[in-house]
């Protein structure tokens, strides 16, 4: 039944790290319900829920996980146990901003132009991770200033600028990329030089939550922050503005 899941969502065009992630809160579920999914009810359902609540699962989390199961329930094994289930309320919590002079000292103190790109091009343009490290060179419009996110959130594509600081580096970074690179940022598997192997990984996400991190404690930036941040502060600095 999960195989029947997992060709389910990917049919639907769900993205690979909800596939992921829905797979394997079905999988826990099983794991602890201890008996067959269609033997399962809506009281198992609930406290396996108090279960998860117990253990200090957000409500965001929580609510992942009603997607997931009812997804399953729903939608492949075709039982209504839901009806009865109600939604926990979503926390609410203040992002964390970096002040202008924070983003510029991170930039500046992290030496590796790649590394100093990424940064500048998540800040600058707004880019969440995932996008960011998967902008393919021929998404980049140097003389419009734009560059091309595809299937971003929601699958779908959107146009965001370029900084004149992003476009300063880009066009350093540029010069010095092999013709066959394929991502703006490759990953340790890329093709080092022409007519290489291989040569189609990108940056991953993690690569790039450790640059930032790097960059944090470099900058001597003791406010607690994830990489997501970068686009707070781009948003928060656009408003301010």
């Amino acid at each position: 039944d999960l195989a029947t899941l997992g060709r389910e969502l990917v049919i639907r065009g769900f993205s690979k790290r909800t596939i992921r992630e829905y797979l394997g809160i079905n999988q826990r579920f099983l794991a602890w319900l201890g008996k067959s999914a269609k033997s399962a009810t809506g009281d198992d359902i609930k406290n396996y829920l108090l279960f998860l609540k117990a253990r200090g699962l957000s409500n965001t989390s929580l609510n992942l996980s009603i997607s997931a199961l009812k997804f399953y329930f729903e939608q492949i094994l075709k039982r209504k146990l839901f009806f009865s289930i109600k939604r926990p309320k979503r926390e609410k919590y203040l992002p964390t901003v970096l002040a202008k002079e924070e983003i510029i000292k991170l930039i500046e103190v992290t030496v590796n132009l790649k590394h100093k790109l990424l940064l500048s091009l998540m800040y600058g343009s707004g880019l969440r991770v995932s996008e960011a490290v998967s902008v393919k060179i021929q998404h980049v419009d140097l003389i419009g200033s734009r560059v091309l996110v595809k299937a971003g959130k929601g699958a779908k594509d959107r146009q965001s600028l370029l900084s004149r600081h992003t476009k300063e580096l880009l066009k350093m970074y540029l010069e010095i990329l092999p013709n066959e690179q394929d991502y703006l940022f490759a990953g340790s598997s890329q093709a080092k030089s022409r007519g290489g192997a291989g040569g189609k990984g990108h940056l991953t996400s993690r690569s790039a939550q450790n640059i930032f991190a790097s960059g944090l404690a470099l900058a001597d930036i003791k406010k607690t922050a994830g990489i997501h941040c970068l686009r707070h502060s781009f948003a928060t600095h656009l408003l301010q503005n």
